[in-house]
């Protein structure tokens, strides 16, 4: 949840290279971790996380979570403003960029 609440949507060219590095360089099973994340807190399986299934999920994996914490979760991480998180934006602003931004994988990949 902090790398939620860390990440600033609002730098589209940021948004743009880490989303390009993200997925050049998460590993596979770092992928599938994301993306039965992203399934879990997709109770309507739309294929997008609405504010409510977002609220619904963490309060059940993290304990009561505070609604300005949603908020802030939802304007960071909605990258086109629609409202919701398409997979892409939840990859980006949940994936541990540290991970990304590891010396030996930007090596490997450039």
């Amino acid at each position: 949840m902090n790398n939620l609440r860390g990440f600033n949507a609002h730098m589209k060219l940021q948004q743009a290279v880490l989303t390009l590095m993200i997925h050049q360089l998460v590993s596979a099973e770092e992928m599938d971790d994301q993306k039965r994340m992203f399934a879990k807190l997709d109770t309507n399986q739309d294929g997008f996380l609405e504010r409510s299934e977002i609220a619904n999920g963490f309060k059940e994996i993290y304990g009561e979570v505070a609604e300005e914490e949603i908020d802030e979760v939802m304007n960071l991480a909605d990258m086109n403003g629609n409202g919701r998180l398409d997979f892409s934006e939840w990859l980006v602003a949940s994936i541990k960029h540290e991970h990304i931004l590891d010396e030996v994988k930007l090596k490997q990949a450039f």
